[in-house]
C-alpha cells in the first residue's frame, strides 16, 4: 500500500492563532482541517500557543527548521504573499507546489506602504514573489471565477498554457482547482454549537481597510436614527494598526460628531475566533461596502464566508465579483449605489422582514466538497 503524501501548507504570516486570525489564516486551517482527514498534513505558521482547529494536522512553528520540514513533504501550499525564501526552499529542493494567490493589488492602498521611503519598490518586491508563483508552481486553487481569469490571463502571459495543456483538459483540470470561498463541516458544527450573543444588529464582519467605505454604515445608522428606525451596528476588527488607524481615527471622530456613540461599536479588543460566531449568530445583517476600484474588481471578499456558514445576509457593494457572488447565490441584498441612503434602506428592509432574512446554511461550498478536484490530483501522487 503506497503512503499517504505529505502536504505542507505554509500560512506564511498569516496568523493561526485563535485570538488573532483573519480570513486567510481560517482559509488555511479549514484546508489542513479537510486535507487531514486523506493526507499528512503538517501546517507551516508564525509560533503561537492557542492555534484554531487544525484537523489531525501538525502545527510547524516558522521558528522550527522548515527547509527540513519541506525536504520531507511532497506537496507544499502557499498562498498570497507567500514568505518568499520558504517559497524558494521548496523550488530548490523539487517539490511540487500549489498556490492560491491573487495578484497584489490591494497593497496598491496600504497606508505602510505608500509612507514608507520606497513604495513602488516595496510593491515590487511583492508582485516578484506573485510572479515567481505563477512562474514556477504545478497546480492553482482559485476562489472565484474571477480569480480563474485572471489567473489564465496571466499564467498564457508567462507561457505556462501550452497546446498540450488544452488537448489534456480544456478546463485546465490538472493545473487549476476551483475551491469557491466556504467554510469546514468542523466549522459548521462549531458554529451550531455557539450561543448566540448579541452585540450589534449590523456587523461589518472583517478588517476596516482603505479600499472600503466604513464610514457609510456609521452614516447609515444616523439616517435610521432619523427615521426613527431603532439600530445598532459593530466593527469587529477596529483593533489600530499602520494600515488602518487614520481611518479608524476618522470613524471614531464621526461617530462622535453625530453622537451615535450609543449604536455605534469600534470593537477594538481581540476577538477570539472561538468567540466570534457567538456575536454573527445574534445579527440581522453583516456589512461590507466598498469603494470603486481594481481590487474590488478582481477579487471575492473572504468574508462572504459568513453569510454562507451562518445563513445571514450580506449587504454589499455592487463593485466587483463579491457583490455579484451575493446576488447570484441569494446571500443578501446588493446596493444599486454605495451610499448611505440606499445602504440606510438596505437596513431598514433586514429589520421588517425580521426572522424571515434568513438566506440559509449553504452547505454546497463545504470545503469537503469543494476540495474534490485539489484533492483528486493530489490523489494521483499515490499512484
Amino acid at each position: 500500500m503506497n503512503k499517504k503524501p505529505i502536504v505542507t501548507i505554509d500560512a506564511g504570516s498569516f496568523s493561526v492563532s485563535d485570538e488573532t486570525v483573519g480570513g486567510v489564516g481560517i482559509h488555511a486551517a479549514e484546508m489542513a482541517q479537510v486535507l487531514s482527514e486523506e493526507f499528512t498534513v503538517r501546517l507551516i505558521a508564525t509560533p503561537t500557543s492557542d492555534p484554531v482547529h487544525l484537523g489531525s494536522s501538525e502545527l510547524v512553528s516558522t521558528e522550527e527548521d522548515t527547509d527540513k520540514v519541506i525536504a520531507e513533504t511532497d506537496v507544499v501550499i502557499f498562498f498570497d504573499t507567500a514568505d518568499r525564501s520558504r517559497f524558494e526552499s521548496a523550488v530548490s529542493q523539487g517539490k511540487l507546489i500549489a498556490s492560491d494567490c491573487r495578484p497584489a493589488l490591494e497593497q496598491l492602498d496600504y497606508p505602510s506602504i505608500l509612507t514608507s521611503d520606497d513604495p513602488s519598490g516595496v510593491h515590487r518586491r511583492i508582485v516578484d514573489t506573485h510572479v515567481r508563483q505563477l512562474t514556477m508552481s504545478h497546480h492553482f486553487l482559485c476562489r472565484s471565477q474571477v480569480d480563474r481569469i485572471s489567473l489564465i490571463s496571466n499564467l498564457c502571459a508567462f507561457g505556462r498554457i501550452a497546446p498540450s495543456d488544452v488537448q489534456r483538459s480544456r478546463t485546465l483540470d490538472h493545473l487549476i482547482s476551483m475551491t469557491p470561498v466556504g467554510f469546514s463541516r468542523h466549522s459548521a458544527r462549531a458554529a451550531d454549537r455557539a450561543e448566540s450573543r448579541y452585540l450589534a444588529d449590523f456587523l461589518w464582519t472583517g478588517g476596516v481597510w482603505a479600499y472600503y467605505s466604513p464610514e457609510l454604515l456609521i452614516s447609515a445608522i444616523g439616517i435610521l436614527k432619523k427615521r426613527g428606525v431603532a439600530a445598532t451596528a459593530a466593527f469587529l476588527y477596529a483593533a489600530p494598526s499602520a494600515d488602518n488607524r487614520e481611518i479608524l481615527a476618522g470613524l471614531r471622530q464621526q461617530i462622535n460628531d453625530a453622537e451615535l456613540s450609543e449604536c455605534v461599536l469600534l470593537h477594538s479588543e481581540p476577538l477570539p475566533h472561538s468567540r466570534r460566531d457567538s456575536y454573527l449568530k445574534a445579527a440581522r445583517a453583516f456589512v461590507s461596502v466598498a469603494k470603486p476600484g481594481v481590487e474590488n474588481e478582481t477579487s471575492v471578499r473572504l468574508r462572504v464566508r459568513d453569510s454562507k456558514l451562518h445563513g445571514i445576509p450580506t449587504i454589499s457593494d455592487g463593485h466587483g465579483e463579491t457583490g455579484t457572488l451575493i446576488s447570484r447565490d441569494a446571500l443578501g441584498i446588493v446596493l444599486p449605489q454605495a451610499d448611505a441612503e440606499h445602504l440606510a434602506d438596505a437596513m431598514e428592509q433586514i429589520i421588517s422582514l425580521g426572522d424571515s432574512n434568513s438566506v440559509g446554511r449553504r452547505s454546497e461550498f463545504l470545503y469537503e466538497e469543494t476540495l474534490f478536484n485539489f484533492k483528486s490530483w493530489l490523489g494521483t501522487l499515490m499512484r
